[in-house]
């Protein structure tokens, strides 16, 4: 899938009233289908990064986002942008003091590749550095990482052993109980 610059842009803006529309009312909105174009209207996965910049450094301020499709690409980012402000459990709800200090990053998942390494090390060399997504899902928990998170480990090894440790899952757990899904994304 190919977004437009005027998509990009539209989906920053679907993003940015959800936000400033939970601020009042505690809830999302959805943009009018019949405004979407048809990219827009395609169901796809996507994540919302807001980020927070404080005496010159850059700072997460929320990610919240779905690794399968469950909706249109518009309503999934809305929905992902008022959750990201207000419900990572990481951070405290978004106040309107905030809202005009955030920056938004939207990340628009290519649907999930499983690929099928036998061993830990093998893993390794599958992964390809600044593109993939790792989706890790076992019965004990799941987790991903969006290719930006290349920008923050220093090889695909501390990669892979940050997201285990995201899915709270051990390293002498079986490695043939965990399935390995990678995907790429569009992001802007």
């Amino acid at each position: 899938m190919e977004l437009t610059e005027e998509e990009k842009k539209f989906l920053k803006k679907i993003a940015l009233q959800s936000i400033a529309y939970g601020l009042e009312k505690d809830r999302y909105l959805l943009p009018q289908k019949d405004l979407l174009s048809e990219n827009l209207k395609q169901k796809r996965a996507s994540f919302v990064t807001l980020y927070k910049t404080i005496l010159g450094n850059t700072k997460l301020r929320g990610c919240i986002g779905s690794i399968h499709p469950k909706d249109i690409l518009a309503y999934d980012v809305a929905k992902n942008a008022f959750y990201s402000a207000f419900s990572d459990p990481r951070f405290p709800r978004l106040t309107k003091e905030e809202f005009p200090e955030i920056e938004i990053k939207i990340s628009v998942l290519t649907p999930l590749e499983k690929i099928n390494p036998k061993t830990f090390e093998e893993l390794l060399q599958i992964l390809r550095p600044k593109i993939d997504g790792l989706y890790l899902k076992c019965p004990e928990g799941t987790a991903t990482f969006l290719p930006d998170v290349w920008d923050i480990v220093k090889s695909p090894k501390e990669f892979v052993l940050e997201l285990y440790d995201k899915a709270n899952v051990n390293l002498q757990y079986p490695f043939e109980k965990i399935e390995w899904f990678r995907y790429l994304t569009i992001h802007f």
